[in-house]
């Protein structure tokens, strides 16, 4: 007997997160996501506390605020979607440690 036949075969290096793993990996991503736009809108609240609408220009502003609620309202959805998926497949028996 050789030395060969202990080893194991040799496979291609594939990276495969199962279906829990990769929805908390998501959670994660959206969460970050998340926390970075909280910080740019509690910038901007300052600048305006402090100097109130001079030179904001206003439908720039409107623009804006909307893109920011409809982008976290996604985000929020995307989030309890991805978590009931995680929650599912843990409940089968998938790993369970970033679902």
């Amino acid at each position: 007997m050789s030395e060969d036949e202990f080893l194991p075969p040799p496979t291609a290096a594939t990276l495969s997160l199962s279906r829990s793993t990769s929805a908390g990996l998501a959670g994660l991503l959206i969460g970050c996501t998340l926390l970075v736009s909280a910080c740019v809108l509690m910038v901007f609240n300052v600048i305006l506390f402090s100097r109130g609408m001079r030179g904001v220009p206003e439908e720039l502003a409107r623009i804006g605020g909307v893109i920011g609620v409809l982008g976290v309202a996604l985000l929020g959805a995307l989030a309890v979607l991805l978590g009931l998926r995680s929650w599912g497949t843990a409940r089968r028996g998938e790993s369970r440690a970033l679902g």
